[in-house]
């Protein structure tokens, strides 16, 4: 492939630590907004007797204490480290939605994707069908060589927001770090049917189109 091919799928994995530690801040931030609010750091003294209240503030500012070091490290790109925190999080009563986002994150971008999917169905199953779920259970699909239901996720997710293409860019990358360019080209006419005129899409496309050797079809595709 041209340089300027591999160049750009280096930029598409920057891309992707991008959204795993600026995903990880937004969740954090929105969790403990309201448990700090509703449980005081240092309401209870430590001389006072032990209370069932009392032990329920303690085991919560745990999981506010564990999420925000499994956050600090997501941010910084320890990953595999903040996997530990999220986990005691979870266990303490942390928020699902928080908890689970960020430990997705962390399974998928460790290469464990085969331990996000049941967590990520899990919060989408409990109403959390957010488009942060959708990426990442798509992503996590793809990895884990399940191409029907990441193009059915795809394709429910872009029939619900048409006007968004950014699940699309997140479609590529996990089709290219997992050599899946049918199934990324099949991925970017689906994008190509809701934004007809979106150039990233067009130069996705012709990008699948290069790596399946159809240099002409690329060629034409560069061009629209």
């Amino acid at each position: 492939l041209p340089a300027g091919v591999h160049a750009y799928n280096g930029a598409m994995r920057r891309r992707t630590e991008w959204l795993l530690q600026i995903g990880s801040a937004a969740v954090i931030a929105t969790a403990t907004a309201g448990w700090s609010q509703a449980i005081p750091r240092g309401s209870v003294a430590p001389s006072s007797p032990a209370t069932n209240a009392d032990s329920s503030n303690r085991f919560h500012n745990e999981a506010i204490d564990e999420l925000q070091a499994g956050a600090r490290l997501t941010r910084s790109g320890a990953l595999r480290e903040a996997i530990p925190h999220l986990l005691a999080a979870q266990s303490a009563g942390g928020d699902p939605y928080a908890t689970g986002v960020n430990l997705a994150i962390c399974y998928v971008g460790t290469g464990a994707s085969a331990q996000a999917i049941p967590l990520l169905e899990s919060l989408r199953a409990n109403g959390y069908r957010t488009s942060a779920t959708a990426t990442l259970l798509m992503q996590a699909y793809v990895a884990t060589g399940r191409p029907n239901d990441a193009y059915a996720l795809l394709k429910a997710t872009a029939d619900a927001a048409p006007q968004d293409e950014t699940i699309f860019a997140y479609a590529a990358d996990a089709c290219n770090d997992s050599r899946q360019y049918a199934l990324g080209l099949r991925m970017m006419d689906l994008g190509l049917t809701k934004r007809p005129a979106s150039a990233r899409l067009h130069y996705e496309k012709a990008l699948f189109l290069a790596q399946l050797g159809r240099s002409e079809e690329h060629t034409s595709e560069l061009q629209s």
